[in-house]
């Protein structure tokens, strides 16, 4: 399940197609997809997606609300690599070790408006004994619920057909 959105990704850059996607390899195995983070395997399984699925479909409040659901929370693969770019340095720096987090973050800021999504992906690099932000968070706003419910719909329907 893949959901995108237009905006731009750091504020004056250009408008393009943001996104994240949610899918099973031939195996059964789930995986985690986006717009700059690449591909990664989610611990968890199908009873994470389906919490995570429901957790979308949990129904908004009228009034200014927010809430959060880590989506990944990852040890290391080996050979996997981050780029990050140090405060002050002018290249990317590559990390091995990146335990990669992705919280996805649900609300609105006032009573009445517009829903709003974002991804915030921070790593840890363990050896390295340091935490950065990957990159700036991808933000979704105005969120269209239906769409999300449509596709948290269908990260259910696939998951129970695992049963």
């Amino acid at each position: 399940m893949r959901f995108s959105w237009q905006a731009a990704h750091y504020p004056g850059r250009p408008v393009e197609e943001l996104w994240f996607a949610l899918d099973r390899d031939a195996r059964g195995d789930w995986w985690f997809d986006a717009y700059f983070l690449g591909r990664v395997r989610l611990s968890g399984g199908s009873d994470h997606v389906a919490r995570f699925a429901s957790w979308l479909l949990t129904p908004a409040a009228d009034e200014a609300y927010e809430r959060s659901f880590v989506l990944v929370d990852d040890a290391p693969d080996p050979g996997r690599s981050i780029s990050w770019l140090a405060p002050g340095a002018t290249e990317p720096t590559r990390v091995s070790d990146t335990e990669l987090t992705v919280e996805v973050v649900i609300g609105r800021d006032e009573d009445g408006g517009p829903e709003y999504l974002m991804l915030q992906p921070s790593g840890h690099a363990p050896q390295q004994g340091f935490a950065f932000q990957i990159c700036a968070e991808l933000v979704w706003e105005p969120m269209e619920r239906a769409v999300v419910e449509r596709g948290a719909a269908a990260l259910l329907s696939s998951c129970a057909g695992l049963a």
